[in-house]
């Protein structure tokens, strides 16, 4: 299992290189010489993220979660088969790295359809309080899935909103890997407005419009 996404634990175990190649490719300049500096010499590149902007801040530490997401032993074995499914050869960029989470960077960095298809059929951020299933079923082949989906959603949709009273909207998503046909389900959950600092102070996330 991935472990607890912090920037400082993130930036220590990425490598200058990798973080350096971020920042030229996102088009973000941190000011940082990374060359010059020492590994898990964090505290200038923490230093110099916490002077960007809110929002750059904001998009540098989604991207880092959904690396870390990744970073374990199932994630990469997902990363590794995704990239098998493209016939895309990751050996040569992933013997430059010397750990599970630089591979899953360097992959994030240099094939993204491979991660994005990783993340997606891993769905590590289904843990804790969500849940996800994956059940063998028999029968014939789903032919034209499209004819298929709206109905699996309003299906889903029905069920929860008279198991669980939420669920009213529905998302399905569709996609083979050899002979199995994955159909993700991503049903509404509880409405919630969580509490948020902002210049108005602490209040609903909702009410700071």
């Amino acid at each position: 299992m991935a472990s607890h996404y912090t920037l400082t634990s993130f930036l220590r175990q990425a490598s200058n290189a990798l973080l350096a190649e971020y920042f030229r490719t996102r088009g973000i300049d941190p000011g940082i010489d990374f060359k010059a500096l020492k590994q898990r010499q964090i505290e200038p590149v923490a230093e110099a993220i916490d002077g960007l902007p809110d929002d750059e801040q904001t998009a540098i530490n989604s991207d880092f979660q959904k690396v870390v997401a990744l970073a374990d032993s199932a994630g990469h074995l997902q990363v590794v088969h995704e990239a098998k499914f493209r016939g895309i050869d990751l050996v040569a960029g992933f013997e430059a790295q010397k750990s599970i989470l630089n591979r899953v960077f360097w992959t994030f960095l240099n094939h993204p359809d491979v991660f994005d298809g990783a993340a997606q059929f891993a769905a590590p951020y289904l843990a804790g309080r969500y849940w996800k299933r994956g059940l063998p079923v028999e029968g014939a082949p789903p032919g034209d899935p499209a004819v298929r989906i709206a109905a699996l959603e309003k299906a889903v949709s029905a069920h929860f909103r008279s198991e669980e009273g939420r669920g009213k909207a529905c998302k399905v998503e569709y996609c083979k890997r050899g002979t199995i046909h994955h159909f993700h389900a991503y049903p509404e959950d509880y409405p919630a407005a969580p509490l948020t600092w902002s210049r108005f102070g602490l209040a609903p996330l909702s009410s700071r419009d």
